[in-house]
């Protein structure tokens, strides 16, 4: 009888020791916290909410841009091109995210991203590349564009890029 509440005890600790080591993130893969962040920028940047949006682009892409106030500024205007056009965003969806690769202290894959433009006479879906980077174990992540970037321009946005 001892012998059995020592080993209750004993496996009822492990357990719980397990459990408490966990964070609850590390549990979902990071293919769906990629998918479900890069869902959250989607929907910020068709809805306009640019500062949201901002939020998941590389801090790099930003500061390059001439920082927050400047990237909000081009993409009011871009927005309101677009729309004297006859253009709208009315819809972004992402393809199957890549392997997650470590490296060095960063979480890096890829995910296709799939923008459908309204135009007057129909309908366009342009496919363009992110690179999805996470600096804090894949709890947080952030995007870059490829499209229209060649590597040497990517490896100065993220020196430590994947080859």
């Amino acid at each position: 009888m001892r012998f059995n509440i020592s080993l209750l005890f004993i496996s009822h600790c492990l357990v719980g020791t397990c459990y408490a080591q966990f964070n609850p993130v590390d549990q979902i893969p990071f293919s769906q916290i990629v998918k479900e962040q890069a869902t959250e920028m989607a929907k910020a940047f068709v809805k306009g909410d640019y500062k949201t949006f901002m939020h998941y682009i590389q801090p790099k892409i930003v500061k390059m841009a001439g920082g927050q106030d400047e990237m909000m500024r081009r993409l009011n205007k871009m927005t309101r091109e677009m729309a004297i056009q006859g253009m709208t965003f009315n819809g972004i969806t992402f393809g199957k995210v890549s392997k997650i690769v470590r490296n060095g202290n960063q979480l890096q894959g890829t995910v296709p991203q799939h923008t459908g433009i309204k135009l007057l006479d129909g309908r366009v879906v342009s496919t363009t590349m992110l690179i999805a980077v996470s600096n804090d174990g894949g709890r947080n992540w952030t995007f870059i564009d490829t499209s229209n970037t060649d590597v040497a321009k990517l490896k100065e946005i993220l020196p430590n890029l994947g080859d």
